[in-house]
């Protein structure tokens, strides 16, 4: 079972996170004391809070999703707390509103320790004590990107342990970008799994104008079996666990052998010529 330290040891690669869970419609009156509680509980870990207007465009929870996202322009009251990444605090933003939940994390290469898990795991407690909570769909989201140059960039087959670009080449054309989505199922989980990669230049300390290629990768588990949010809402920590464990199992096997142990020991692969994002 994965514990906060093997979570944190993903950090080079997996180091934004997004934990959703929807649920039936609530009043607003629920809504305004999940957010209470939630405030008062962690507000000290956050540096602005307050609500706005949003509609679904602003909150889906994967634009990467091989299903075309449904659209409802109608604004609703959405509650939040924020706090903007830093030099020393990761970034980190739960909003509520009347049908969903999420955490998005935003961590930096040396995260400062917060149990993340812990809080999703009590808030779902505090959700399942609540009457009229109904839910529809629990997902965990890991994704990432990092830079490498395009002289190096022969370097990626040293990463992978599949071919990354999966390319044509026809002269006079020139890969440029791509955004590649697969859907795995199982049988109480979907996954999809997308990857893509964009060329263009590279500025910053030590690189001047240096054409470079911004690598991106997503893994997006989720479940709508009944059975699955059942057991989700009594052992919210444990599940939470088994799913970053499948997303790490699924991850591990992208990766060219010895990879994986160089990121869990906090390697940034500066060897591999890659640039994190």
């Amino acid at each position: 079972m994965a514990s906060e330290k093997n979570i944190k040891k993903v950090f080079p690669f997996l180091r934004k996170v997004l934990f959703r869970i929807d649920f039936q419609f609530i009043p607003e009156q629920k809504q305004e004391e999940i957010y209470t509680y939630i405030a008062e509980k962690y507000g000290d870990k956050f540096s602005d809070r307050g609500l706005e207007q949003a509609n679904s465009v602003g909150i889906e929870i994967n634009t990467n999703s091989p299903e075309e996202p449904i659209v409802n322009p109608k604004q609703q009251t959405v509650y939040y707390l924020i706090k903007t990444k830093s030099d020393v605090d990761d970034g980190r933003t739960i909003k509520i509103g009347k049908t969903f939940i999420f955490l998005d994390i935003d961590l930096r290469l040396k995260s400062e320790y917060v149990p993340y898990y812990d809080w999703v795991a009590d808030i779902v407690n505090y959700l399942t004590e609540m009457k009229l909570f109904t839910p529809t769909r629990v997902g965990l989201r890991k994704f990432n990107a990092f830079f490498m140059l395009d002289k190096n960039i022969d370097k990626i087959d040293e990463l992978f342990s599949f071919d990354f670009f999966e390319k044509f080449d026809e002269p006079p054309f020139v890969l440029d970008q791509f955004n590649n989505i697969q859907r795995y199922n199982s049988e109480n989980y979907s996954l999809n799994f997308s990857r893509g990669a964009t060329m263009g230049f590279l500025n910053n300390e030590s690189i001047n104008n240096e054409k470079a290629h911004q690598i991106t990768f997503d893994f997006d588990l989720y479940s709508n079996q009944s059975d699955v949010l059942s057991n989700f809402c009594v052992n919210s920590r444990e599940n939470l666990e088994q799913m970053n464990n499948m997303i790490r199992n699924f991850f591990k096997k992208l990766l060219c052998e010895g990879i994986y142990e160089k990121i869990e020991s906090n390697d940034l692969l500066e060897d591999y010529c890659v640039i994190p994002f």
